[in-house]
């Protein structure tokens, strides 16, 4: 996927894209009266509390053998000037499995181009909106008879372990790398989202005293689940930030753990596990075939067995068979800065044939822009910076379509005549 600037202006919302059915109804009353959707988008409200999702496959006629549904919420997307909302995670995922799907928008990423991340926490005038979410999971729950499987990375691991608190019907949840605590992540994705969800909001506040102030789900080191709700945490060991800041006070805050191996801890009441463990560099996304077989396993019918029992003697086996080692390749790169315009090239003497790349464009240290894993060796961006040190690049490369990133190296750009 390339973000280079098109030729014509992005609309920053427009439903049309998905092509399919939308329904909008002015409140949850009007939603409850009427049919479920099998298939569609569905927007309940307006403003930053609005609810927005996607249904496919909602009928219990289609994919009759379906037990479970898919939950989907989206992290940051950081090249969101580029993306046309509504944004939905998890379609690809769904259909993968052949499960059907409930995917949610963020309302203040959808409102405003400017903000990559909101954690689904709502804003003025619409705070409530975790709870709102978790009531239409509910809802879609009773109507279809299947089991809400909720799954995020991220910032939409935050959102999952957030509304799944929310919630009344039993429910499982799978996430990774998720942030625990807003106000303690990254400061530019926190400050863009409270000048947009908040915009009264003194500039000078602490992050945390605002969210606190506005009565937003800010914090979920002290999120519980009732039975047999449940959640597993999975936590990539390299992701410092995450592990130091939101892991870790998630581990304290919650309070009781028993150790079940050296990578493994469970609540007190069995109603969590976190794992950590080795798929990639930094706040590296899992496998797809990690994140699918991690799925699978929940979307089990337990059959009155402890799925966490399960879980647990099943995990490494899942983490060992999904994680591939992979060798380091002598990854070498260049970057040219041109009228606006940013080339990267690969040296591909270097490598082996097979490889797919990626590539990440960075703008003082932020990543701008991305072109997703393909075959090509060279990607080009467009940026508005003259200055080429402010600039630099990332690039990847794997093998095999769900092994994960084996090297990245930063090149810095510079000016060509």
């Amino acid at each position: 996927m390339s973000e280079a600037s098109p030729a014509e202006e992005i609309p920053s919302y427009d439903a049309s894209i998905w092509k399919t059915g939308v329904f909008d109804f002015a409140n949850t009353e009007d939603f409850i009266t009427s049919p479920l959707p099998a298939e569609g988008i569905v927007r309940i409200g307006q403003g930053l509390g609005k609810v927005e999702f996607k249904l496919e496959h909602a009928s219990p006629d289609t994919l009759p053998g379906a037990t479970c549904f898919l939950v989907g919420f989206c992290g940051a997307m950081t090249n969101r000037a580029t993306v046309t909302a509504p944004l939905f995670s998890g379609v690809g995922l769904s259909r993968a499995l052949k499960m059907p799907l409930l995917a949610f928008a963020d309302p203040v990423v959808s409102t405003s181009p400017d903000v990559s991340l909101a954690w689904y926490a709502g804003g003025s005038g619409g705070v409530g909106h975790p709870r709102n979410v978790a009531w239409v999971i509910d809802h879609v729950t009773r109507v279809t008879g299947r089991t809400p499987v909720l799954v995020g990375g991220s910032g939409g691991g935050f959102a999952a372990m957030n509304v799944m608190r929310y919630m009344t019907v039993p429910a499982r949840c799978f996430v990774w790398n998720p942030q625990t605590l807003i106000a303690d992540y990254a400061a530019d994705f926190v400050r863009q989202y409270i000048k947009v969800a908040f915009p009264a909001a003194p500039d000078s506040a602490a992050f945390h005293d605002i969210l606190a102030g506005a009565r937003v789900d800010h914090d979920v080191c002290s999120a519980s689940y009732s039975a047999p709700s449940c959640l597993i945490y999975l936590q990539n060991d390299s992701d410092d930030h995450h592990v130091k800041s939101h892991m870790e006070p998630f581990i304290e805050r919650l309070g009781q753990w028993r150790d079940h191996d050296s990578q493994t801890r469970v609540s007190w009441d069995r109603r969590i596990i976190i794992r950590t463990g080795n798929w990639g560099k930094g706040h590296a996304v899992p496998p797809t075939t990690l994140i699918q077989a991690m799925i699978g396993l929940l979307r089990r019918d337990f059959a009155g067995d402890d799925p966490m029992g399960i879980a647990l003697r099943e995990l490494p086996g899942i983490l060992n068979s999904s994680v591939q080692t992979e060798p380091e390749y002598d990854l070498a790169a260049r970057a040219t800065l041109h009228e606006g315009e940013v080339s990267i090239t690969i040296d591909v003497s270097r490598l082996p044939a097979g490889l797919t790349y990626a590539y990440y464009l960075m703008e003082d240290g932020v990543r701008a822009a991305l072109q997703w894993y393909s075959s090509n060796t060279a990607a080009r961006f467009r940026t508005e910076i003259e200055n080429a040190k402010r600039l630099s690049a990332v690039v990847f490369a794997r093998s095999g379509q769900n092994a994960p990133t084996i090297r990245n190296i930063n090149v810095n750009p510079t000016f060509t005549g």
